[in-house]
């Protein structure tokens, strides 16, 4: 040290020596570590996007002291780098809290913004199976009149953003009615009308599926205020085709679609031990599923109605990204993800 900065006797050592970045990453992890085990810090559960499986974990929780009423619903979220996905859920302060972003970190510690779970979700896949999911809702109708009128109809209006996590099953949402309701039994019934699950993937860091929920009527035929579930499937005797159960759908074609160009697409369809079924067989259909899908043409075989040609010439949504996915009987049983490439 005496080599390296000019000192003398009255100056008062120092840390300074040449190896500051080394002690930097020697115990930047270590500093962290020890500021969870003190009072900053809180006891949180991570659960997985089914509430199957949770660990216990210390996590420094911030903006608990909000200035809005908004931002009492929002929350930011530090831990050791690479515990948080997407998706995940965080149970705090007597609440279930979603990630919402994707988690990032500065070498020292993983940050993320969690989003309050109000309401869980409750709905059947087309066998039948229940599948339960907390969401976090926001109004997508503030500022309306409350009502809108449809023919001799007046209907009322309150339409929602849904925050889900990424999964397979949370896929199967899409079109299903599903009871929003903090009364017991429930009797305000919402649809599906759009599912965004291309916006917020993060691909290994996880991510999340945004819905917009539209006000519908109860249907007494069909819905259990009971159980919670809209359009109730009896599992003893389900309507659905039990073949879909069975049927596995597998898209062939290219992952990129060029502005200008025209891209071929088909599908095939398997039984759970791998033979082939045919087309005609199945109940099946195409749709396009993304922010950008309405900038995307898709046009089905006359002939083969197993195949289809995307095209576009929107050259503003380059590296972009979309779904093309295939529904068996109204629910989603294979998709692929498609990147809108330029030209040259």
């Amino acid at each position: 040290m005496q080599e390296w900065y000019l000192i003398d006797k009255a100056s008062r050592p120092n840390a300074l020596g040449g190896y500051e970045n080394e002690a930097f990453e020697d115990w930047k992890g270590d500093a962290f570590e020890e500021t969870l085990t003190t009072d900053l810090a809180s006891d949180v559960i991570i659960y997985s996007h089914d509430m199957s499986e949770s660990t216990n974990i210390r996590a420094i929780v911030q903006n608990n002291v909000a200035d809005t009423a908004l931002r009492a619903m929002e929350r930011t979220i530090l831990v050791s780098i690479g515990t948080l996905k997407g998706g995940d859920y965080i149970g705090f302060d007597d609440n279930i809290w979603i990630v919402e972003g994707r988690p990032g970190n500065n070498h020292i510690y993983e940050k993320a913004v969690l989003k309050l779970c109000q309401y869980q979700l409750k709905w059947q896949k087309a066998d039948g199976t229940i599948i339960c999911r907390w969401a976090n809702f926001e109004s997508a109708s503030k500022y309306d009149v409350g009502q809108r009128v449809e023919r001799a109809m007046t209907l009322p209006t309150n339409d929602f953003t849904v925050l889900i996590p990424y999964d397979e099953d949370g896929f199967t949402i899409e079109d299903k009615r599903v009871f929003i309701d903090a009364k017991n039994p429930p009797n305000k019934v919402f649809k599906i009308t759009r599912s965004d699950d291309v916006l917020l993937k993060y691909d290994a860091k996880g991510g999340v599926i945004s819905l917009l929920a539209d006000r519908h009527e109860l249907n007494i035929d069909t819905d259990r205020p009971d159980l919670g579930l809209c359009d109730y499937i009896d599992i003893q005797d389900p309507t659905p085709s039990p073949d879909e159960r069975t049927v596995m759908g597998e898209i062939s074609g290219r992952t990129s679609l060029k502005v200008g160009y025209r891209n071929k697409y088909s599908v095939v369809f398997k039984d759970k031990d791998g033979n082939m079924l045919e087309p005609a067989q199945i109940n099946f259909s195409w749709a396009l599923s993304g922010s950008i899908a309405e900038s995307i043409t898709l046009k089905v075989s006359e002939t083969n109605p197993a195949e289809v040609t995307l095209f576009t010439d929107n050259d503003n949504i380059i590296e972009e990204s979309f779904d093309l996915r295939v529904l068996v009987n109204g629910a989603v049983n294979t998709y692929l993800t498609i990147t809108v490439i330029d030209l040259y």
